[in-house]
């Protein structure tokens, strides 16, 4: 038990006054804080106070010596701050962090006893409730992290590793404006319209296939959809085309900022952004066209 108070472990040993805490961390927004217990609780360690779930409840907290993911599962109803079916298909749960922990009902100032901690797995909901699943830390056991052998680059354009030297930094690299229009392509994905979206920008570095936007992002600054982002397939001047629309409609006269992207490609790497020292991919290695699994570096 390790971390957790003395006073803490002398009520553990005590007669049962605990109430299971959840605090959950989405990505946009505040944390949401429930509680199992039938009354409100005020946490002295973070300041929050911890509310019963409306009409819900939890599946047990069980913990063993195997190598096995511990899950639970916590549902109640599909109301506002809790996930809707409108937050769910927003990705507003997607990846977020859950923490679980006991607090004395009696007396909160005796600390806490952490259950686990994870992150958001699968969330559905229905027209009434919902149904959240709590992943431990076990959970990425689970899942193979591997490198693949691969002619293009592996890093995301302006990510750590790409940017070690400062030249593919995001800021640098990015369009701000405001939505003249939004219209559909023939197959359908979202084209986003704003003279601010010029192909050149402040770069006079030759532009790659598919628009110096393609493989970027664009992140909404107001409206419903402020602080999130959406992946760019393509773009010319005026306009960029999306990978997925965003979670709600965009409206004219929105603001964004468009931030370019690569192709991970070589050529583009050394003619556009002179950056193939941070390049990670193996454009030379023959028979290309195959993918074979190596063990991440």
């Amino acid at each position: 038990m390790k971390g957790t108070p003395s006073d803490m472990l002398d009520e553990l040993a005590g007669p049962s006054r605990l109430a299971i805490c959840y605090k959950l961390v989405p990505r946009l927004g505040d944390p949401l804080t429930v509680t199992a217990h039938d009354a409100p609780l005020l946490d002295p360690v973070d300041g929050l106070t911890y509310v019963p779930i409306p009409g819900g409840g939890q599946s047990d907290v069980a913990t063993d010596i195997s190598a096995t993911a511990d899950n639970l599962n916590v549902e109640g109803a599909a109301v506002a701050p809790y996930p809707t079916m409108d937050s769910v298909r927003a990705g507003d749960w997607d990846y977020a962090r859950a923490l679980v922990f006991y607090l004395c009902w009696a007396d909160p100032t005796k600390g806490r006893h952490i259950l686990r901690s994870g992150r958001i797995g699968e969330v559905s909901t229905g027209i009434s409730s919902f149904n959240m699943e709590i992943r431990g830390l076990v959970q990425v056991l689970t899942t193979s992290i591997v490198n693949l052998t691969q002619p293009g680059c592996r890093h995301r354009f302006g990510d750590d590793l790409c940017n070690l030297d400062g030249n593919t930094d995001p800021e640098n690299w990015k369009i701000e404006g405001v939505v003249e229009y939004v219209d559909l392509d023939g197959n359908g994905n979202t084209v986003i319209h704003s003279s601010s979206l010029v192909e050149g920008g402040s770069s006079s570095a030759p532009a790659q296939a598919g628009g110096n936007f393609a493989h970027g992002y664009i992140r909404m600054e107001d409206g419903d959809n402020a602080g999130r982002i959406a992946d760019i397939k393509r773009s010319m001047d005026g306009e960029v085309v999306l990978e997925l629309p965003f979670p709600y409609a965009v409206e004219i006269g929105e603001s964004f900022t468009a931030y370019y992207g690569c192709d991970g490609l070589r050529e583009t790497c050394v003619n556009r952004f002179d950056n193939i020292h941070n390049m990670d991919a193996e454009p030379f290695m023959p028979g290309t066209d195959k993918l074979i699994r190596v063990a991440r570096r």
